[in-house]
């Protein structure tokens, strides 16, 4: 029973724990750098590149995080060019 135990600790952990505490999901505000988005979530999963606006266009990067696990999920858009991005929407699914 006690290997047991030890052996289901590690899933438990993982799946109690969340990918974007709302100690780090508060401190998030328009106009932060990619860095500081980084230094909170890490490097990002999948990138995506498109145009944004409706009557004035800017080109617009996005950066997607997901927790398989718990489901969990955040996007960042960002606009400006590539080493000056500045977050302009973020988006955090907890389901």
């Amino acid at each position: 029973m006690k290997n047991l135990i030890y052996r289901l600790l590690p899933l438990i952990l993982i799946l109690g724990c969340t990918t974007f505490p709302n100690k780090k999901a508060m401190k998030i505000k328009q106009g932060m750098s990619s860095e500081e988005i980084i230094e909170l979530f890490g490097e990002p999963q999948d990138i995506s590149s498109m145009v944004c606006g409706t009557s004035e266009k800017w080109n617009c990067t996005t950066w997607k995080y997901e927790n398989f696990w718990s489901g969990e999920s955040a996007s960042f858009t960002f606009s400006g060019a590539p080493g000056n991005f500045k977050l302009n929407h973020f988006d955090i699914d907890r389901n």
